[in-house]
C-alpha cells in the first residue's frame, strides 16, 4: 500500500473525530485574542498525539511541530477566532455563546488543521522534513499573524515555505481552489471626525453643519475611486460607519465616520492614503467644517508564490483528481493577514469549498446563517496532506 494510500485510509477513521472536535469548537466560538479554550483543545489533541508544543504564541497562538528526518520546514496555518455575530441557524451545536459565532469558517480551518497533525504525525519517519502547524489567533482582527511572527513563529525550526486554508461558499464540498499571483487585497482602516458649529435645527445659518459636509464627504471620498484610479485597477473605499447628533432639532457640532480602504497594489495603496486625507479636508472646508483623517495600515495584498502554487496544484490533481482542482479566475477584495507570512516566505492558499452541491446557493461570509457541509473537512485534511508530502518528499517503504 502506498503512503498516499494509508494516510488517506488515516483520514478516513479520522474523520468522525475531527467532526466531533469541529462541533465542539463551534459550540463555544471566542474572539479574536480570546481563544483560551479553542487553544486548549488544539493543545490538549496535539499533545495526546505526540507533538512537539509551544503555546501562547502571539498572546493567544499555539504551533506544533512533526518531527519528519532531514530537509525543509513546511508551516501549515489555521486561524481560531470568531466574529461578534448572533447565530440564527438550527445546528443542534449551535453557539452557546450569545452574540458570538464562528460565521467564516474558523472552526472548520482549526479542525482541517488538527486532522493533518494527527495524520501525518504517524507517518513522521517518513517525512523528508518537519511540519509546522501554527494555529493563529485574531486573524479578523488582521494581528494576529503579525504578532505570531513577532514571537518567532517562521524560526526554530526556520519555515521554507507556508500553505494555509480557507473556506469559500461559491465551491462544492469536494473541490478545492487555488490561484496564481494577486488573490486577496491590502485592508487600511479609515476614522475620519468632521467638526463643526453646532446650533438649532431651525437656524443653520447660525452654525456650520458636520451631517450635511459628512454627507458631501461620502460622496467625494467615492469620486476618488470613480475618478482618480484608473479603471483597470480595484479599489474600495467604504464607509461603514456614521454617528452624530443627539436629537430631532439640534444640528451637532461633530459626526464620526469610519470605513476601510482596499487595494491590490502598493502603489495604488499608498496614493489613497493621500488623497482621502486631502478630499474629505478640502470637502468639509467648503461647508465651513473641519475634516481630522485617521489613516491605519492594516495587513498587505496576499500574492501567492508561483513556484509553490504550481506544486500544490500538481498534488492536488493528483490526489483529488483534475477535476476538482479549480483555479479562481479573479482576486478578491477581501483581506487575509496570512499576507505577513506571504511577505516573509513563499506562500499560497487553498480554498476549500462548503456547499453540499453545485446548485445550491453561495454561501456568505459573516452572517448569521453561515453553514458548511462538513464533508468538506476530510478533503482539507488530504489537501493538505498532500501539499506536504510535495514539499517535502517522503519515503514510500
Amino acid at each position: 500500500m502506498s503512503l498516499r494510500d494509508e494516510i488517506r485510509q488515516d483520514i478516513k477513521a479520522l474523520t468522525p473525530r475531527l467532526i466531533e472536535i469541529r462541533r465542539d469548537i463551534h459550540q463555544h466560538p471566542e474572539m479574536a485574542f480570546r481563544e483560551q479554550r479553542t487553544a486548549d483543545v488544539v493543545a490538549r489533541t496535539l499533545a495526546e498525539a505526540g507533538l512537539q508544543l509551544r503555546t501562547g504564541v502571539g498572546r493567544m497562538g499555539v504551533v506544533g511541530l512533526i518531527e519528519g528526518g532531514e530537509g525543509p520546514c513546511l508551516a501549515l496555518r489555521a486561524d481560531m477566532d470568531a466574529l461578534p455575530i448572533q447565530e440564527e441557524t438550527d445546528l443542534p451545536f449551535k453557539s452557546a455563546t450569545p452574540g458570538v459565532m464562528h460565521a467564516c469558517g474558523h472552526d472548520v480551518h482549526t479542525t482541517v488543521l488538527l486532522g493533518v497533525g494527527l495524520a501525518l504525525q504517524r507517518h513522521r519517519e517518513r517525512l523528508r522534513g518537519k511540519v509546522k502547524l501554527v494555529f493563529q489567533p485574531a486573524e479578523e482582527g488582521i494581528s494576529g499573524a503579525a504578532a505570531m511572527i513577532q514571537d518567532g513563529v517562521l524560526e526554530n525550526p526556520k519555515v521554507s515555505a507556508a500553505c494555509a486554508v480557507h473556506v469559500e461558499g461559491s465551491f462544492v464540498w469536494n473541490e478545492v481552489a487555488l490561484r496564481y499571483g494577486e488573490n486577496l487585497a491590502a485592508a487600511d482602516a479609515l476614522a475620519i471626525e468632521i467638526i463643526g458649529k453646532g446650533t438649532h435645527g431651525a437656524f443653520p445659518h447660525d452654525g456650520n453643519d458636520p451631517i450635511l459636509a459628512s454627507a458631501a464627504v461620502i460622496q467625494a471620498l467615492q469620486q476618488i475611486v470613480s475618478r482618480r484610479v484608473n479603471p483597470v485597477d480595484a479599489a474600495v473605499v467604504s464607509i461603514c460607519a456614521i454617528q452624530g447628533g443627539t436629537a430631532f432639532n439640534i444640528i451637532p457640532e461633530r459626526v464620526t465616520m469610519k470605513g476601510t480602504v482596499r487595494t491590490l497594489d502598493e502603489a495604488l495603496r499608498g496614493k489613497m492614503e493621500k488623497w482621502i486625507p486631502e478630499v474629505a479636508q478640502q470637502t468639509a472646508a467648503g461647508y465651513g467644517c473641519e475634516a481630522k483623517v485617521t489613516y491605519s495600515r492594516g495587513c498587505p495584498p496576499l500574492r501567492h508564490d508561483r513556484e509553490l502554487t504550481s506544486l500544490a496544484e500538481k498534488a492536488l490533481r493528483e490526489w483529488l483528481g483534475p477535476e476538482r482542482v479549480l483555479m479562481r479566475e479573479k482576486p478578491m477584495m477581501g483581506a487575509e493577514d496570512f499576507a505577513y507570512f506571504a511577505e516573509r516566505v513563499p506562500s499560497t492558499q487553498v480554498v476549500l469549498g462548503i456547499k453540499s452541491s453545485a446548485d445550491a446557493p453561495k454561501v456568505s461570509f459573516h452572517q448569521s446563517k453561515f453553514i458548511v457541509d462538513e464533508r468538506c473537512i476530510a478533503v482539507g485534511v488530504e489537501a493538505f496532506c498532500a501539499i506536504a508530502l510535495a514539499c517535502l518528499g517522503a519515503d514510500e517503504g
